[in-house]
Order: structure tokens, then sequence, then C-alpha cells
């Protein structure tokens, strides 16, 4: 034998390309993003149940009022965020997210406006 060794032979593994990490930003959008949503859902999920099924329920109504309160907060977070994670361009969200972003965000806005006249 040969006191040489053998070329080791390369392996034709496929090379990925590494995913983007998931940045931070984008990780706080998208959680406002669904509490908004969640808050949102409750709020009218209450205000439902006390105007059809249990008017006299003065506590729930009073829950939804808060609820609706809490969206409306999470939702001016989520319009003053929505544009500067679309502008930061590290991970990009698709358009149609950015669309129910600003929607879930306005929806408790113009609740409380509707609910006041």
């Amino acid at each position: 034998m040969s006191d040489k060794a053998r070329p080791k032979r390369k392996s034709h593994k496929k090379v990925r390309p590494p995913h983007p990490a998931a940045d931070g930003l984008t990780v706080v959008w998208m959680t406002t993003f669904m509490t908004g949503v969640i808050t949102e859902v409750s709020a009218f999920a209450i205000r439902a149940y006390v105007r059809f099924s249990d008017p006299s329920a003065r506590l729930l109504g009073m829950l939804s009022s808060y609820m609706l309160l809490t969206a409306a907060l999470i939702g001016i977070f989520l319009i003053v965020l929505t544009p500067i994670v679309v502008r930061r361009g590290k991970s990009n969200p698709p358009f149609a997210v950015v669309v129910a972003a600003y929607i879930v965000g306005a929806i408790p806005l113009l609740a409380m406006v509707l609910q006041g006249t």
C-alpha cells in the first residue's frame, strides 16, 4: 500500500441559503397584531352576549367597554408600528398582512366613535 492518504470525497449536499432570523421588531408587531384581534373579538362577543342574551349584565357590559378601550390602545400602537416594520425591510411582510394590520388597528377606534354617537 502507498503511504499517501486518499483524498476525501466531498459530499454532494445541497447548499441552502440561510433563512433570515426572526427580527425582534417583527415579532413585537405580530404579537401586537394578534393581541389586537383577540381583544376586539372578545369585546364584540361580550357586547353581543349582553345585548342579545342578558341585558342586565352590567359588569359584562363594563368589561366589554374596557376590552374595546384596550383594543383601541393596542390599535394605535399597531398603526404606529406598521410603517416602521414595513420600511425597515429586514422581514418583508406580505401586503395583505400589512392591510389587515391597518384594519385591525382602525376598527376599535371606529367602534368607539360610532358608540359615542
